[in-house]
């Protein structure tokens, strides 16, 4: 490569072709793809020349790649040779002629003379920057500073420069020769930090900041030299918010007007402003929602504001203020030019102007932070352009124009603008003649940017078009009632009023078909725009039967197309007929007439079970902290005290032999375990983690694990023991530990490696892989030690035990099923060598081994890798209703025994799912309508069995419907994030892929609400939650909840909790939206000219965290009993006091969560509005199931049985007292308090919770 000794002028081939207008009078726009990682800086004053600079590729703090451009041939010249990149240098304005181009090189004030082709230092003390220069060259102005960075010694220097008769400039020594120029801050104080960063034509008028580095007393200032005068930008704001200062400005050309940020209330939202130096005025354009959000980056000599939103948003629009209306730079493009600026750009955003000339004719802008620019060139100026765009020129309208139905009845009209009807109007529905058939009211809806046209219902001849005509005028903007709509004409096209008909299914009729789900629903396209009826149903059935298996879900996909699935996914089994069901009336027309005849689409079934080449017999990947927290059997041997860093990632002295939340970084769902020997004082390690017993049936198994260390500088080994035997420990008890010193064989002992890096796993793992085939026939455990001593921390992943062989297998069979009283078992075998078998034996065995069914075959076609092996055995495996049934398979091939005991949950009845959602959100937060977004498609899909709980914090910004408790109770930090389930991890609404496209689901299917949320469906609930009573007292002041809890399933030794959440819906307020300038379908009425379409939108809250009972987050224990029978509803009775902070009652609906205790998982939940009622009573004495429970003078006395146990609890859900008696007689004290309390008393197995009065 040649190295260029001076500079390079290139022209480039630009991102698109430059236009070239057949006329004069055509607009413009061409694109700049700077080669570097460069941006916009300035635009000449006369619009002839731009210049640009970036950020050294290699040393971010370092500026780089300064450039000239030529505006009318869009040359690119690159200031500055290979050997200047290793300094820091940049361009940041030139003058008329392009030849001189100020800015920095080597950290120095500097200008490139382009006669000489050579940077050229101007005389400053210190390291600094040119920032501005006349059109003439005349003055060029800038700063200097010295000092630490952030240190009270750091000082900026103001500089100014004079351009003297030998071509030199002179450096003017400021304080000396310009009178009066500011030393002090906006509110008096002396000030050692001064900045000149714009200058006047005439040198006049100088403007710049002050405080740079000191947010608390930052202010912008302008100075004229004439008058001696200087003036503080924030002291002509007038009456605005305490906290409210200026915060970034740039100055027209001329030298007259300034505009930039205003930030108001201390960071509220954010605006841009006008400030006129000539008479010290300021307006602030912060009347509308939409201009909350708006930077002002150019202004022109006339006053035209151009701003950007979002204001700080890299991904932003371009908006100019024309009048009193603000116009996208795209609008007047496409309405005055006919230009789409995306089409003929390429780019997703019109982003900044950073420049504008002084005809107001030229601009330059930033699509995106760097690369890609944009030049525009108009015939006219940008305000007369402006004025010729009608803002109501533009809508959207439902049903699509060339929309095909048989009767019209309701259209609806949205503007981008607000607008009002012209009292009067109608709109005139006519036929291809012209004649009117029918007239109807325009109506505003809320927001006054959508209209509602449509009435009494008017029938199409089919193949006939129809025209919906609405006036010139009907429309009138409500910003300025003198912008008013032209003439709208909507073409639509009759059909005959016969039933939607199919146009095509996919899959298609007859198909071989593996599952059906959300992600692989039945699609049927119709030949109309259609809409899904209130009632719609659609059912999955095996062929010969009247149950179906499962209901589908409806979702509209295009315009004439439905998606079906079900809520589960459903496999539909190998050779097996199947049909699909759309029932009549469930399609209509869009608008709701021509419904459709009842549709049946067959399928064959294709799914088979894929076989693993290597069954688990134990596998944990750490990913789920809670699970592998209960799977191990744990030993701390030494009880040494962790350092504090080791404390801070969760070790203790007796506890925490090993830790299973290490994970590379807050944002990973990858975990692993790990142990440590990092102690203070120093000590050597002796912690244990042993598998439980294990029963190694032959010779093909095998350990595998994944390890490193931490230090490099240390030698961590890692011993793992096994030991045989046949006892079984739940525990690690001191016995287990004496015999595995005592008989533990070492099959692992090795120092390990931390890998290329100390501080991250990713990458670093080592991959061991033991035989296991000495224990062939024996129970063994295994053990992982630490043994270290003064070392640092061993780290453990992806551990399995695991069967390696020549084949394999997996059971055909539903793992959950409801109400069978039997079931038949299918296997498919798999080899998984170069074996050949000629004769198969295997056996199915109950649990209790009661019941036995064997299968033997000599197939004609030997068993091989080549093919699966399918078979069911001959007799069906017994079922116990509502019971967990464990069988064992055992296969024999050739003499090798390989068995699988695995578990059928046979539910006493079929569950309701629902999958709660608990989403961090913010009124604050510019990227939280995701999650609103997310939630809605959620409800879509699921409908009622998604219940999203939006918890409102303020880790962002001030959100005025802030729980922080509930927030806190998670630990989350950042927004929108949430649990699912309340599994472990944190998800996501959205997933942002490579190209900055937003979808709700990921590609690996674990990152977002609906990724887990789909999972979770795919699987039943274990026990019903139902809501028989939400009702709230306002003259108690108290919220009573009733209802039950219903399991499929018998079990013991249970320890789940409810939990109790009241929500409310219509809470209005601002939402930032960092979404309204992308035209990306996902984001809906969020979106570019959507309803919300603005940088700050009014929306209406729903599901808004209001209260959790004594903030019991983790739910309460006691409602329900450690075993259950299935089929038994377990009933539950919740008072506790109204919370203060709900707005209307007649919005709230309250949920209950069923919890596992140990890990906090929701097992289910309900959800139901609440009503007005009264929560108290009356009654002082109440008797139940031969229970009676009464309370007089400070005590609640309790009778019946002969074995009873009693807890009080106060309104607030809090234990006050617990008594036991075999006399069927309790008498306990409330403390002293009167009032009403609940009773929960249970005696001989029959529970009765009541309330009572205490007087």
């Amino acid at each position: 490569m040649v190295k260029k000794s001076l500079y390079l002028c290139i022209l480039l081939a630009l991102g698109l072709q430059w236009a070239i207008p057949s006329s004069a009078q055509e607009a413009q726009l061409t694109t700049v793809s700077f080669p570097k990682a460069a941006a916009f800086t300035s635009l000449s004053d006369n619009g002839l020349w731009a210049t640009a600079a970036g950020v050294n590729d290699d040393d971010q703090s370092k500026y780089a790649y300064p450039y000239l451009i030529n505006v009318e041939t869009g040359a690119l010249t690159e200031l500055w040779v290979e050997a200047d990149l290793i300094k820091s240098l940049e361009a940041t304005d030139v003058t008329n002629d392009g030849k001189i181009i100020v800015g920095t090189y080597d950290s120095k004030p500097a200008y490139y003379d382009m006669n000489q082709g050579k940077w050229i230092t101007l005389q400053s003390e210190n390291p600094g920057k040119a920032t501005s220069v006349t059109p003439d060259g005349k003055y060029i102005s800038g700063w200097s500073n010295s000092g630490g960075f952030s240190g009270h010694a750091y000082v900026e220097t103001p500089l100014l420069w004079e351009k003297q008769s030998d071509g030199t400039y002179r450096a003017i020594d400021v304080y000396a020769e310009l009178p009066n120029f500011p030393k002090k801050t906006k509110l008096g104080t002396n000030t050692q930090q001064v900045r000149i960063d714009n200058v006047s034509p005439d040198g006049n008028i100088l403007s710049g900041i002050i405080n740079f580095v000191t947010p608390a007393t930052v202010c912008y200032y302008v100075y004229n030299k004439t008058t001696q005068e200087c003036k503080y930008v924030d002291n002509a704001l007038g009456e605005v918010p305490d906290e409210t200062f200026v915060d970034e400005s740039t100055m027209s050309n001329n030298g007259k007007y300034l505009t930039g940020i205003v930030q108001v209330a201390g960071g509220s939202y954010l605006s841009s402003y006008l400030y006129n130096t000539s008479d010290n005025s300021c307006i602030l354009y912060n009347t509308e929602s939409e201009e909350q959000d708006r930077d002002g980056s150019a202004v022109s000599n006339t006053g035209v504001v151009f701003a950007c939103s979002p204001a700080v948003n890299p991904v932003r629009s371009a908006y100019v203020r024309v009048g009193s209306l603000w116009y996208g730079i795209d609008e007047i493009l496409s309405g005055r030019y006919d230009m789409n600026f995306y089409e003929r750009t390429g780019y997703d955003f019109t982003g900044t102007i950073q420049g504008v000339s002084d005809d107001e004719k030229t601009m330059i802008g930033m699509s995106e932070t760097k690369t890609k620019g944009y030049i525009i060139r108009l015939p006219e100026t940008i305000s007369e352009a402006a004025s010729s765009v009608n803002p109501l020129g533009t809508y959207a309208v439902s049903p699509a124009y060339g929309s095909k139905f048989a009767k019209f009845s309701q259209m609806k009209l949205a503007f981008s603008k607000s607008a009002a009807v012209t009292s009067g109007v109608k709109a005139q529905f006519m036929d291809a003649s012209g004649k009117v058939l029918r007239e109807y009211n325009i109506t505003a809806q809320s927001g006054n940017k959508t209209f509602t046209i449509g009435g009494i219902p008017q029938a199409l001849n089919a193949d006939e078009e129809y025209t919906m005509k609405i006036p010139a005028g009907a429309f009138y903007l409500m910003a300025d009632n003198s912008i008013k709509s032209d003439e709208i004409s909507i073409k639509y096209i009759g059909r005959a009023e016969t039933p939607a008909a199919v146009q095509q299914v996919s899959p298609a009729d007859q198909a071989n078909v593996s599952e059906i789900s959300s992600e692989h629903p039945v699609q049927i396209l119709f030949d109309l725009s259609i809409a899904i009826s209130e009632d719609a149903k659609a059912y999955l059935y095996r062929d010969g039967q009247t149950s179906p298996v499962c209901e589908l879900n409806f979702v509209q996909g295009a315009e004439s197309t439905i998606l079906l699935y079900p809520s589960l996914k459903r496999y539909l089994e190998k050779d097996e007929k199947y049909k699909v069901v759309v029932e009549a009336g469930s399609v209509t027309d869009i608008m709701g007439f021509c419904p459709n005849n009842e549709i049946t689409i067959n399928y064959t079934g294709a799914y088979e079970p894929e076989i693993s080449s290597d069954g688990s017999l134990f596998s944990d990947d750490f990913n789920d902290p809670s699970n592998s927290m209960v799977k191990y059997l744990l030993y701390e041997g030494d009880h040494n005290k962790p350092s504090s860093a080791m404390q801070d990632l969760g070790f203790d002295a007796d506890n925490s032999p090993w830790l299973f939340v290490i994970r590379e970084s807050e944002s990973s769902s990858d975990y692993c375990a790990a142990s440590t020997s990092i102690y203070n004082p120093t000590g050597k390690s002796d912690d244990w983690m042993s598998i439980p017993r294990l029963s190694i049936e032959n010779a093909d198994y095998y350990l595998s694990f994944d390890v490193q260390s931490y230090y490099k500088s240390k030698a961590d080994r890692l011993k793992v023991l096994v030991l045989e035997d046949d006892a079984v420990y739940s525990n690690f008890t001191t016995e287990l530990y004496e015999k595995f010193k005592a008989n533990g064989k070492v099959l692992y002992d090795e120092q390990l490696s931390p890998g290329e890096s100390e501080e991250n796993l990713t990458g670093d793992w080592t991959h061991v892989e033991k035989s296991l085939a000495e224990y062939a026939g024996k129970n063994i455990y295994i053990a992982f030690v630490n043994e270290n001593e003064n070392q640092s921390m061993i780290f453990l992943d992806n551990l399995k035990v695991y069967y390696k062989g020549d084949f394999n297998f997996v059971p055909n069979v539903e793992s959950t099923q409801v109400n069978k009283e039997s079931t038949n078992v299918g296997v498919i075998v798999k080899v998984t060598s170069d074996k050949t078998y000629n004769t198969i034996n295997a056996t199915l065995t109950s649990e209790d081994g009661s019941f036995k069914s064997t299968y033997t075959d000599t197939p004609s076609k030997p068993i091989t890798s080549a093919e699966n092996y399918s078979f069911t055995f001959p007799d069906k495996l017994p079922l116990t209703v509502g019971a967990q049934n464990k069988y064992t398979i055992s296969i024999d091939l050739g003499g090798t025994v390989y068995s699988q005991t695995n578990t059928i949950s046979n539910l006493a009845f079929e569950t309701t799912k629902h999958v709660v959602i608990e989403e961090s959100t913010g009124q604050q937060c510019k990227n939280c309508p995701q999650g609103i977004l997310a939630m809605e498609n959620l409800e879509k899909l699921y409908g009622e069995q998604v219940i999203p709980i939006a918890i409102h914090s303020s880790i962002i910004g001030t959100d005025q419907f802030a729980y922080e408790n509930y927030n806190t109770y998670f630990g989350i930090t950042a927004q929108p994030m949430g649990l699912v389930n309340r599994i472990d991890t944190l998800y996501a609404p959205m997933y942002v892929d490579g190209s900055e496209q937003y979808h709700f689901d990921s590609p690996e299917g674990n990152n977002t609400f609906y990724d887990v949320a789909q999972r979770e469906f795919e699987n039943y609930a274990i026990a019903d939650v139902s809501i028989d009573k939400a009702i709230y007292d306002a003259s108690s002041k108290n919220i009573q909840i009733t209802g039950n809890v219903n399991y499929a399933l018998t079990m013991n030794s249970l320890n789940h909790n409810l939990a109790f959440v009241v929500l409310e819906d219509g809470l209005e307020g601002p939402q930032l939206n960092g979404f309204y300038v992308l035209d990306q379908p996902i984001f809906g009425e969020f979106g570019k000219g959507g309803k919300y379409g603005s940088s700050v939108a009014v929306v209406t809250f729903n599901d808004v965290a209001r209260k959790v009972p004594n903030d019991n987050f983790a739910g309460e224990s006691g409602f329900i009993p450690v075993s259950v029978t299935a089929g038994q509803p377990v009933a539950f009775n919740k008072v506790f006091s109204l919370p203060e902070n709900v707005k209307n009652w007649d919005n709230t609906k309250v949920v209950v969560m069923l919890l596992d205790a140990n890990t906090e998982r929701v097992l289910n939940a309900a959800r139901l509005k609440m009503s007005a009622g009264t929560a108290g009573i009356n009654d002082a004495t109440v008797s139940e199931n031969g229970i009676t429970i009464s309370g007089e003078n400070g005590s609640i006395s309790v009778n019946g049985g002969s074995d009873l146990n009693v807890t009080v609890y106060d309104v607030s859900g809090s234990v006050i007292s617990n008594a036991n008696s075999t006399s069927g007689a309790v008498k306990v004290s409330t403390g002293g308090k009167n009032g009403l309390f609940i009773v929960k008393a249970t005696s001989d197995g029959v529970s009765v919770v009541k309330k009572v009065i205490v007087k």
